[in-house]
């Protein structure tokens, strides 16, 4: 996150501001200007003072048994799902009373009130096919885009429309876009009888069911953007909709709307994703004809400036935890470990996105199981050896045009230095490949085809299953448009016989009455968990702990999108080291023993950083329910204590690694043992002069060694 203060930026990191490093969302309560971060391991709050004594928020929290909590450090408190928030939120907004109203990417709405200590969750139905009405009661998805409280009601804007509460959140009514009946129609098992409504009807409701962006006018008035509809004018006294086609300039606009603002002179200001920001002058509204334009600030030169210059009116970092503190997440750890141990099959459960390692996967991902889709000559590259206990599979989904639809494997670019690509140790470079469902061939409202992945586990034990995923080519056209869903579900015994066909043949659903039969009870069941993916122009790694013995079924739903992709698949013990695998060098890096840095044995550590020790090695076997909610912000604190502290550097690297933290250093030794790998591959390889004379695209561009950029369709 960073602060402008007037006069300069100032960064905040994993160490001194949230504790996330993806935000997704930033909104300021007006009571006492305390500042809500989204990020993806929750709400980072930080508390500053006002007029000269301590905030509203400051003053409950401390005042309460929350004082010696250590998620609170200094002026910053942290909230996650050990809190009973859900995972991922992304918008937030307050209303008068003291509020707080959070929006999930995919989790529901949760509220709750000062100091913010139990959330009451408001959910919608799941699927899809579930809401096939153009208005109704209750929230309509679970996918919240968007909130904002004006004129003294609660809108929440979703993927399938704008949801309207008038009593605080207690309930809601929802009204749907004008494609809702196409959806309907499109979905794999239309309602019987169900005939879209006339156009007379449609023009009537919102321009789309993708709500993107809220903004309050004046007047009244409420603004709201869609994906792909443009925008909108909603008198919310008459429930009149004004679409964004029908006034003049609208129409010539780009159609994806990510931030709208209404300025109180009458323009408009908005916000498209690729194509810039543009200002609309309406019609003056009433009562505005003699007011007076806005006047800027004046700044006082001299201490103001001095100020601004000094930093003193920048956010206060976080300050490290008091090793005496850290011991507070010792119950929740401890009974996560009790938990794992009654874990079975099937058990699945959302974990934590990385969006910071990128393309470097190689020895973070994959020691058990690991397939980069399309990788290599158009087949895909398989990361370890093919006698592992697991396996992953991979097909279209069953609702198709024709007969069947094959799975696509697709080249964007042969050869790479974008960091965003995944490393391809094989071939000591990088290349841009997927795999996809062919959705581009589809309509927007067509359900499907959609990407589904048979997931196989041998042996009892947890595992950490990762997706990757990279819109490689997200910022233009409709390829802007992927916004998926991610949906673990069990396979069941009996139907595993007939979704166990070679995922290449593009025949496991046609004729096969029992795999269509799961299907369709799969895709009305509850999944046993799951994420959404959107807005990945930065590569995003999702991922799932999942139990052995037994098989899953993994679906990442198209929804309204371009299509289904996915770059990478890897399955690894939950926590390792477990196995002799985990230990040796993987068999694609030739020898190169690539893996976490060890802790000196002779090192002694203090109290601090022995507290600190104490609190990983108590996060490391905390699978359960309530371990998983705790382990990675136990983790993170414990790892700001070290650095706090002056650790040992090949600690702290080590603790990096399993958080998922990269430095300049850090990829400059992910660079050379990468090139070491490769010159290790050629020495052991028989025949290379005659085999790269005939492969002119082999060339090694890991780190040091080169670099290339070819593009193939």
């Amino acid at each position: 996150m960073c602060v402008f203060n007037g006069h300069r930026w100032r960064h905040y990191g994993l160490l001194t501001g949230p504790l996330g490093s993806h935000i997704l969302g930033i909104a300021a309560d007006p009571r006492d200007g305390s500042v809500f971060i989204c990020s993806e391991n929750g709400l980072s709050i930080y508390m500053p003072r006002g007029c000269g004594t301590k905030s509203v928020l400051y003053r409950t929290v401390h005042a309460n048994t929350l004082r010696a909590s250590p998620m609170i450090l200094g002026r910053w408190r942290y909230i996650s799902r050990l809190e009973g928030l859900p995972a991922n939120p992304d918008c937030v907004t307050f209303n008068r009373k003291g509020k707080a109203f959070v929006g999930t990417l995919c989790g529901g709405l949760a509220e709750s009130r000062y100091p913010y200590t139990n959330w009451r969750i408001i959910r919608g139905p799941w699927h899809t096919s579930t809401t096939i009405t153009p208005t109704g009661y209750g929230l309509p998805s679970n996918a919240i885009n968007c909130l904002l409280v004006g004129h003294g009601k609660l809108y929440v804007g979703t993927d399938r429309g704008l949801a309207i509460s008038t009593d605080n959140g207690k309930s809601f009514r929802y009204e749907r876009g004008m494609d809702y009946a196409a959806k309907v129609l499109g979905l794999w098992h239309p309602l019987a009888g169900f005939k879209s409504p006339p156009n007379a009807f449609l023009v009537h409701l919102l321009p789309g069911d993708h709500i993107t962006c809220l903004a309050r006018g004046i007047h009244g008035n409420l603004w709201l953007g869609t994906w792909r509809n443009g925008y909108a004018k909603i008198n919310t006294r008459t429930g009149k909709i004004i679409q964004s086609q029908f006034l003049p300039g609208f129409s010539r606009l780009d159609g994806y709307v990510s931030q709208l603002a209404a300025v109180p002179d009458g323009s408009l200001l908005v916000a498209r994703y690729g194509s810039g920001l543009s200002e609309l002058k309406l019609s003056k509204p009433k009562g505005l004809a003699g007011a007076a334009p806005i006047q800027k600030h004046k700044r006082a030169r001299g201490a103001r400036y001095a100020g601004a210059r000094s930093g003193i009116y920048f956010p206060q970092p976080a300050k490290p935890p008091r090793f005496l503190l850290l011991p507070d997440f010792s119950h929740a750890l401890y009974r996560g470990t009790l938990q794992a141990l009654h874990i079975r099959y099937p058990y699945a459960r959302f974990l934590r996105n990385d969006w910071r390692t990128q393309g470097d996967w190689t020895a973070r991902y994959g020691r058990e199981y690991g397939i980069l889709c399309a990788a290599h000559f158009n087949l895909s590259f398989h990361v370890s050896s093919p006698d592992y206990a697991e396996n992953v599979d991979a097909v279209c989904g069953p609702h198709h045009h024709t007969h069947f639809e094959s799975l696509r494997e697709w080249e964007y670019r042969a050869d790479t230095d974008n960091p965003k690509s995944l490393y391809i140790p094989g071939l000591g470079y990088r290349r841009q490949t997927n795999w996809d469902d062919r959705g581009e061939a589809y309509s927007a409202t067509f359900q499907g085809p959609d990407l589904w992945l048979r997931v196989l586990l041998k042996k009892a034990d947890i595992y950490r299953l990762s997706l990757y995923f990279f819109n490689k080519d997200g910022h233009a056209g409709s390829d802007r448009q992927r916004d998926w869903l991610v949906e673990v579900y069990p396979l069941l015994p009996a139907y595993r016989r007939a979704m166990t066909r070679p995922i290449l043949s593009a025949m496991a659903f046609p004729n096969n009455p029992a795999a269509l039969r799961w299907c369709r009870w799969a895709m009305a069941a509850t999944p046993l968990a799951a994420t959404r993916v959107v807005n990945f122009w930065n590569p995003v790694y999702t991922r799932f702990a999942i139990a052995g013995p037994g098989q899953y079924m993994v679906r990442i739903v198209r929804g309204s999108s371009i299509n289904t992709e996915i770059c990478g698949i890897f399955i690894d013990k939950a926590d390792a080291p477990r196995t002799q695998f985990d230990v040796q060098a993987m068999p694609c890096l030739w020898g190169v023993n690539y893996r976490a840095p060890e802790i000196p044995i002779s090192y002694s550590p203090n109290a601090n950083i022995a507290a600190a020790m104490s609190l990983w090695r108590a996060a490391r076997c905390a699978f359960g329910s309530l371990g998983f909610t705790a382990r990675w912000s136990a983790r993170l604190l414990a790892y700001r204590d070290a650095v706090a502290n002056k650790a040992p550097a090949a600690l702290l690297a080590r603790w990096r690694w399993k958080l998922d933290i990269w430095t300049q250093r850090d990829r400059k030794v992910f660079d050379t043992n990468m090139n070491k790998a490769f010159r290790a591959m050629l020495k052991q390889w028989k025949g290379l002069k005659q085999f790269m004379a005939k492969n002119h695209e082999l060339q090694p561009n890991s780190g040091e060694l080169g670099k290339g950029e070819t593009a193939h369709g």
